[in-house]
């Protein structure tokens, strides 16, 4: 990340108790399993250990005041300090009149779990946003995994210093090309690349910040979050119009990272876009009313298929729209998408030649 996350200097931003006094003091209320995720989350995320800003956990059990947990103090209720901040990794019933009863007031002196991960994912949106119109009116390809994906490709790709934005098990190549996608994604939690090969790479590292935090995965300093708007919803209301983000920090899912890809590429302000390794075919997949359809394709990726586990999960219907509303938005912006793919099915996009790409500009 740019900056370091520091938990005091984002609390100065939601209350004047830590902002007129950095030296006010943080108390915990709740620990356990919530206490758990949270710092799970705050080490995935951030990189940070979240207990190395608290001085003190809160408790109404007498059995538990006035010992120790993690090396912190018990303290009760009445012992918390006038000048501090109580947030709470658990929910106590009518927990605003609780604290307030005690003289510690809502949204001002304490806060409830939600803000835990406000104040976390508001600044994952801060980074996340520098990013915004960082390319405009530059030219980029976007790589999919399908089985069209050749080696010999990329490596063209390579040689011309082209930007890239790649995703998934990309990392299944790394063995085989000093090529390194400029930006990499990640949305699916199932989906476990080499993030060993990804921290030593010089790839700005994009996931989606729900998978980390579940999935486990480790901070590594290259790596940035975005938040998926409605995680799932684009199932209801089908053939609803799956939206194409206008920013770059929230993102629209229409259960393929392609069109995670497209968002994030149009939203860095590139506006000649290729695809290639984008098949839009796959062995199995569910359409909206349901059905497991077979195909005579045997494989889905460029890779072996037991490197990622092939399930019938994917909604081909509604990952039609979402290619549709990335060509509607596009065209609505003045933005060019190609597809340049060998062969497969998608055709919401211009096809074009890959190889005639690169001729069209040795000959200017």
């Amino acid at each position: 990340m740019f900056n370091k996350f520091n938990f005091i200097e984002e609390l100065t931003r939601i209350t004047p108790v830590v902002r007129n006094n950095p030296k006010a003091k943080i108390y915990i209320f709740g620990m356990g399993e919530p206490l758990e995720f949270y710092r799970q989350m705050y080490k995935n995320l951030a990189g940070v250990e979240l207990l190395d800003y608290v001085n003190a956990f809160v408790d109404e059990d007498k059995d538990k005041i006035g010992s120790e947990y993690y090396g912190k103090p018990i303290i009760s209720l009445s012992q918390v300090e006038e000048e501090s901040v109580v947030i709470a990794c658990v929910y106590v019933n009518n927990h605003r009149v609780f604290f307030a009863d005690a003289g510690i007031i809502p949204y001002h002196r304490y806060f409830h779990p939600v803000w835990l991960e406000s104040i976390l994912f508001r600044f994952c949106k801060r980074e996340v946003s520098t990013f915004q119109n960082k390319h405009r009116g530059e030219r980029c390809f976007v790589l999919g995994n399908a089985p069209s994906l050749e080696l010999g490709d990329i490596e063209k790709i390579h040689a011309s210093g082209e930007y890239t934005l790649a995703s998934n098990m990309i990392t299944a190549l790394f063995d085989k090309t000093e090529w390194r996608p400029s930006y990499y994604f990640n949305f699916d939690p199932d989906c476990r690349p080499d993030t060993t090969a990804l921290q030593k790479s010089d790839s700005i590292c994009f996931f989606n910040i729900w998978g980390i935090v579940h999935a486990g995965g480790g901070f590594f300093d290259n790596a940035f979050y975005l938040q998926e708007a409605m995680p799932y919803f684009y199932h209801y209301d089908y053939p609803q119009k799956i939206k194409f983000s206008e920013e770059i920090d929230i993102i629209h899912n229409c259960g393929t990272i392609a069109h995670v890809m497209l968002q994030a590429a149009v939203n860095m302000g590139f506006t000649e876009i290729y695809l290639i390794g984008v098949n839009h075919e796959y062995p199995t997949y569910i359409d909206h009313a349901g059905n497991i359809v077979h195909t005579e394709l045997k494989q889905s990726h460029f890779y072996d298929n037991d490197l990622l586990k092939v399930v019938p999960g994917l909604n081909h219907d509604v990952n039609e729209l979402g290619y549709k509303s990335a060509r509607e938005y596009a065209d609505a912006h003045g933005i060019k998408i190609y597809n340049a793919t060998r062969g497969g099915r998608l055709e919401a996009f211009e096809r074009v030649d890959f190889d005639s790409i690169f001729e069209k500009r040795r000959r200017k």
